[in-house]
């Protein structure tokens, strides 16, 4: 049987081999980015929550931008929501303004959903890719 010190300086010897990353060969702009969050809402804030992000997607619609994906927790995660934005648009800010003013309503600060989550993380991501895709752009001369 294999002692843990002896598997731990097996995988403290492996660690700069795990933690290294090829350089991408062609790294996406900005503008290929998406946004992940990851939204734990605070307690007793679970329906004003989604109602706030209903509002987002009509308002996002009425400017002809892309949705939202928005998956819910089932079990097991330390989240509820898990929101996966596209990448931005130049005039994004202007045509959510516009159809906000075109459909009555107002759109929340930036700094709104801090009232209605406990907690959050963003991650800018590039993708959808598969790995041979990945392995090709890492490798690609």
């Amino acid at each position: 049987m294999t002692s843990r010190i002896f598997k731990g300086s097996l995988l403290l010897a492996a660690l700069p081999a795990l933690i290294a990353q090829p350089a991408m060969a062609q790294t996406p702009s900005i503008d290929e980015m998406y946004t992940v969050t990851q939204a734990k809402i605070a307690p007793g804030k679970y329906e004003e929550a989604l109602r706030a992000q209903a509002l987002i997607e009509r308002v996002r619609a009425e400017a002809g931008l892309e949705p939202a994906m928005m998956y819910m927790h089932f079990q097991g995660a330390n989240w509820d929501l898990l929101l996966i934005y596209p990448p931005a648009v130049d005039d994004e800010d202007e045509r959510m303004e516009a159809a906000a003013g075109r459909l009555g309503v107002e759109l929340p600060g930036p700094f709104a959903n801090h009232a209605l989550w406990s907690g959050h993380q963003d991650t800018v991501v590039f993708g959808p890719t598969t790995a041979a895709e990945a392995l090709a752009d890492i490798y690609d001369d």
